[in-house]
């Protein structure tokens, strides 16, 4: 008995600090956006003010009627595919703040995806939204390159938390991140005209001498080489690391990328006999 107590406080804790993150999380993504509305001090306040967040049981707020929430919740959790459904239809019939209410949904009720079940069924909500709403898309490829659906929104919340999502992103990326990041004497810019705006006047004037001249000309064109061939060797550490690191690929993140080329593959399919059988 005691130590599923200890348990029980445990997964508690872990959910509390989970939300306090996602929230923390929120905050520097709203000050990296939109840096002009949020200053740094009143980022850290807010963070600072998460910190000391008391949480309430439930039952102590809202009594008998804690059980009426609970099997509701209880049910949302149990029917993915209806929650999905829900916030297409939401979503489609202009209802305001769609994109804070997946992120409540996926707080509360799939608990930040810490638990593998609760992660399957934020799966199965992707796949039913992608679902609802690559049905009724004219351009699935330009609705998901825009990031604005539901889908996307749900889609870039969720793999924001998933562990193994994370343990690949370090693995994958680390070694040439690091790499790119120590090469910081380099302008990385193709067009050598966009280069030379970077230089301050003296120091353009030492690396490339005077401007029209074919010495300038020369030593321009070298410039443009070297960077030329520095892009495809950081391009090829990336693509090499991603490869190397294909084996922590996490699996939910293969599993629903295979459902958005099926549900494409289909629609599509769909599309095409529609065009050929007149009606």
């Amino acid at each position: 008995m005691m130590h599923r107590l200890q348990v029980k406080s445990t997964a508690e804790q872990l959910y509390h600090q989970s939300w306090i993150n996602r929230q923390q999380k929120a905050f520097l993504d709203m000050f990296v956006c939109a840096s002009q509305q949020v200053t740094p001090s009143e980022c850290f306040e807010r963070t600072n003010r998460l910190e000391a967040t008391h949480f309430i049981d439930g039952y102590k707020i809202l009594n008998y009627h804690d059980s009426k929430f609970g099997e509701f919740l209880k049910f949302l959790l149990d029917n993915p595919g209806f929650v999905g459904n829900v916030i297409a239809i939401g979503e489609k019939n202009g209802v305001p703040n769609v994109p804070e209410v997946i992120s409540t949904l996926i707080q509360s009720v799939f608990g930040n995806c810490i638990l593998q079940e609760d992660e399957t069924s934020m799966l199965h909500v992707l796949k039913s939204l992608l679902e609802h709403q690559l049905a009724t898309c004219e351009d699935p490829r330009r609705m998901l390159r825009r990031g604005t659906c539901a889908f996307s929104i749900a889609f870039k919340q969720v793999f924001d938390m998933v562990f193994s999502a994370k343990l690949f992103l370090t693995a994958a990326l680390h070694d040439p991140v690091m790499r790119l990041l120590m090469e910081d004497e380099w302008f990385y810019d193709i067009d050598p005209g966009k280069a030379l705006v970077r230089f301050p006047p003296h120091e353009r004037q030492r690396r490339f001498g005077e401007p029209g001249t074919d010495q300038y000309k020369a030593k321009l064109a070298k410039y443009r080489t070297t960077i030329v061939e520095k892009l495809v060797l950081m391009a090829t550490r990336f693509i090499t690391s991603i490869k190397n690191n294909m084996h922590c690929f996490p699996q939910s993140l293969s599993w629903i990328v295979s459902q958005v080329r099926d549900n494409m593959l289909y629609f599509a399919s769909k599309k095409l006999v529609k065009k050929c059988i007149p009606t």
